[in-house]
């Protein structure tokens, strides 16, 4: 039975904005990690003379940091233009 008191004690304290701070670590390394690879896809890239990669990788790099370093302005972000799109 202390499991099963232990565990209603925990949902009682979580709260929605609990796993907020856990989420921005996480989303932080994640996101440099995919960064530190399309960084050197377009070094590669451009090392083989691919200078449409190298544009692609630095794109991608940019959506990537923006969803890895700011997600809930990125969210915001995607919602408006869904917004405006499907409900003109």
């Amino acid at each position: 039975m202390t499991v099963l008191s232990t565990a209603l004690e925990l949902a009682q304290v979580l709260t929605p904005n609990s796993g907020i701070r856990l989420r921005d670590i996480l989303l932080g390394i994640a996101g440099t990690f995919v960064l530190v690879l399309f960084i050197f896809r377009a070094v590669a890239s451009y090392a083989a003379g691919h200078y449409g990669q190298v544009v692609t990788s630095l794109a991608v790099a940019v959506i990537v940091g923006g969803f890895a370093y700011f997600p809930d302005q990125a969210v915001s972000l995607l919602k408006g233009f869904w917004n405006s799109f499907v409900w003109s």
